[in-house]
């Protein structure tokens, strides 16, 4: 038997028998998808919030390093009684603009309008609880007039020392020279930024007792305490790594609570104000103040000029 080879065309293909259908052509192999296609959609926003997260961060070390370098030279350069007012005006001003590019960037959104009503009120004592490691940063960017209360510690750090020197805020590492010194300050009609915790406060924990220093002070300067309660999202709160993406938006707001004269002594005052944060934080109806008149301790016996008692 004569068995007759098929031939194939230059492609290697059998052609097809006579009388056959043709064959379908081959496809074409495509080019490989680009891979970012391929990605998640939420993996490719978090890589872009990680990477303006990261350029926010650069711009405010750079930005208060610089200042507080500078601050020692321009402090060499003013006369004494201007020194204070410049470097207060220099943080309100620069806060003020990273605020606005922290919003610019699409990470943050802030609801500070209520604090505009404070700026021509006069001397106060802005009690405000503690969340987050901005919470002096959003104040200050909408009261050109604060002085705050900050830790010791702050005074020798190279990215906020110099700063803080040069505009005259108070430290809190002796109680008795600090209540003069906000004395002092309230007297000049500055507004004191307070946060009677006196440390950040944590998600669902309980609040801290207040010190009962603001008290004294609002009281001997014949000034009221205006309450201030923020709220925000969970972001840089005491155990918050800084290089930890918050969920974003990062969202903080502010709103102006009761503002009350202290009368009597401060401690009775300060406790019904720790109960009055606590209900305003949960939503609860807020209880009433009721005055005291019991004679007060040696510290709420300091005189009108913020001298303690012999």
């Amino acid at each position: 038997m004569h068995i007759q080879a098929r031939r194939t065309g230059d492609d290697g293909r059998t052609p097809p028998a006579q009388g056959a259908p043709p064959a379908a052509p081959r496809s074409v192999a495509q080019p490989a998808a680009n891979t970012a296609s391929r990605l998640p959609a939420g993996f490719l926003r978090r890589g872009f919030g990680w990477i303006r997260y990261l350029g926010l961060v650069l711009l405010w070390g750079l930005g208060c390093s610089g200042w507080s370098l500078a601050a020692p030279l321009v402090a060499r350069l003013l006369p004494r009684r201007r020194r204070a007012g410049f470097g207060r005006a220099g943080i309100h001003h620069g806060f003020r603009i990273m605020l606005r590019l922290m919003q610019a960037s699409g990470l943050c959104r802030f609801e500070l309008d209520a604090l505009d009503g404070l700026r021509g009120a006069g001397p106060l004592v802005v009690a405000a609880n503690h969340p987050s490691l901005i919470d002096a940063v959003l104040l200050a960017a909408r009261l050109p007039r604060a002085v705050c209360i900050c830790k010791a510690t702050l005074w020798n750090n190279i990215f906020l020392g110099g700063g803080i020197r040069l505009a005259g805020y108070l430290r809190n590492d002796a109680p008795l020279p600090l209540v003069r010194a906000g004395i002092a300050t309230l007297r000049e009609g500055d507004q004191l930024v307070v946060f009677p915790e006196g440390t950040r406060t944590l998600p669902g924990q309980r609040r801290l007792r207040f010190h009962p220093g603001f008290a004294a002070m609002a009281q001997a300067a014949g000034v009221p305490v205006q309450t201030v309660i923020i709220e925000s999202t969970p972001f840089l709160n005491r155990d918050w790594p800084l290089f930890r993406l918050p969920p974003l938006p990062i969202v903080c707001s502010v709103r102006l609570g009761r503002r009350l004269a202290v009368s009597g002594p401060t401690r009775p005052f300060v406790e019904q104000l720790e109960r009055y944060f606590e209900a305003e934080l949960a939503g609860k109806p807020a209880p009433e103040f009721t005055p005291n008149t019991t004679p007060d301790s040696k510290l709420d016996g300091l005189d009108r000029s913020g001298q303690a008692p012999a």
